[in-house]
């Protein structure tokens, strides 16, 4: 037990003040040592602080600071000019306001939890403090619908949502063959939204989408990927949506998908003998926030009708858009099915990339004598390399994943009963962190 005396010259009303000293004081975040009493001396106008323990110099000069504010009435912006930095630990709350020395712009770190706040109001008894610290990130990778609720303890919150991707069309039977092309991507959006104006809870609901299913039967067009979405229930009332990749076309030498866009889902691909990939989805409907455009998507190209590697698919993208602004889109280019003869060895189909990152998937390389078209590999999306197309070993295709697009099946093999297949597009995906 330890026992402080400060001596006063203003005591009208001090029955009162000793009460909000005490409250104050035993949630200030520089003093952090338990406040048992405080007693007032009327004849040596002396005010009594009994701590649990001895107080720092710094403690010290802080109890003196606060008796200055609430006792003798000098404003805060008087004792404390600036904001300061604290290490505390404890965590601020609605009395850590003007009596109790804080002032707008103040950064306080609660050191046993590594958890910083900074104060945005500093108003008696209705103090505002905001966490400036990712201490909540929510991850959303199954198919399916989530709630979830956030209170005014934040700042900001942060949102990577991706649509589900397109499965690849699967490959030709003949002796010429042709490969199917590679699912699209689904596109990556990406928003921060400030929350300084959340006084209550809120909610969200999470939608992720489901990948476009694999194809076993030749020559048959991929499935295009669902949406993922993202609601704010009550806090802005709009929807966030991330469309889903195109399916890749069939053989001969299709196609990819296109990317999702902004707007819609990615287009089909195309065969050999059509326009090649499918366009990228495109509209006005998805301005989510002020500034918000919707661009059309790119045609992708169409796949090879000669022997050798088709070509890329284009995705869509807005490379206008970067991190450090509100939003950014991604869309992925999914890989052109290759053609081929029986008699002719050639490599697969083209790898798959990501519009932005330039991540690639690279394509396998087709051996033998008996080499067929490999499909083309699905478009990457931001968070995932797409599937493998198939090729001539009799591998079918792989899926992808977190939104990237399925590859295409291979020409196909008489020796195998799986090489044509296509793989599935990736589930949707989604991130969101709270700080």
């Amino acid at each position: 037990m330890s026992i402080y005396y400060i001596e006063i010259i203003n005591d009208n009303n001090i029955s009162n003040k000793t009460t909000t000293l005490s409250s104050r004081i035993a949630v200030n975040l520089e003093i952090n040592v338990n406040i048992e009493s405080i007693t007032y001396d009327n004849i040596d106008k002396k005010l009594a602080f009994t701590f649990s323990s001895a107080l720092t110099e710094f403690q010290l000069k802080t109890l003196n600071n606060l008796v200055n504010i609430i006792v003798e009435e000098k404003t805060v912006d008087d004792i404390y000019p600036d904001p300061r930095i604290i290490k505390s630990t404890r965590s601020p709350d609605i009395l850590n306001d003007n009596l109790n020395g804080y002032t707008i712009g103040c950064i306080s770190t609660n050191i046993l939890i590594n958890s910083s706040s900074i104060c945005q109001n500093n108003n008696t008894g209705i103090a505002i403090w905001k966490s400036i610290t990712t201490i909540n990130k929510f991850i959303y990778d199954t198919p399916g619908t989530y709630n979830q609720t956030i209170d005014s303890s934040y700042n900001f919150i942060e949102i990577w949502l991706q649509g589900a991707g397109g499965s690849g069309g699967t490959g030709f039977i003949g002796t010429s063959c042709g490969a199917g092309g590679s699912g699209g991507s689904g596109v990556t959006l990406y928003r921060k939204v400030q929350l300084l104006a959340l006084n209550n809870p809120t909610t969200y609901t999470i939608t992720i989408g489901t990948g476009g299913s694999s194809q076993m039967t030749v020559s048959t067009s991929g499935s295009v990927g669902q949406s993922s979405t993202v609601t704010f229930n009550s806090l802005i009332g709009k929807t966030l949506t991330a469309y889903g990749g195109g399916g890749g076309g069939p053989g001969t030498s299709s196609g990819s998908g296109g990317s999702g866009g902004m707007g819609g889902n990615g287009g089909a691909g195309g065969t050999s003998s059509g326009t090649g990939a499918g366009s990228a989805g495109s509209g006005s409907n998805s301005a989510f926030l002020v500034g918000d455009t919707a661009e059309p998507g790119v045609n992708g190209i169409a796949g090879r009708t000669t022997n050798g590697p088709g070509a890329n698919g284009n995705g869509a993208s807005n490379s206008s858009w970067n991190f450090t602004a509100n939003g950014v889109w991604i869309g992925g280019k999914g890989g052109a099915g290759a053609y081929s003869t029986l008699s002719n060895v050639n490599n697969g189909g083209s790898s798959g990339k990501n519009s932005l990152m330039d991540t690639v998937t690279t394509a396998p390389t087709a051996s033998g004598s008996s080499a067929t078209a490999g499909g083309g590999c699905g478009a990457v999306s931001y968070f995932s390399l797409g599937g493998l197309g198939g090729f001539s070993s009799g591998n079918g295709a792989t899926a992808g994943s977190k939104g990237s697009g399925g590859g295409g099946g291979c020409g196909y093999n008489a020796s195998s009963s799986i090489g044509h297949h296509s793989g599935a597009g990736g589930n949707g995906y989604c991130v969101i962190s709270l700080y």
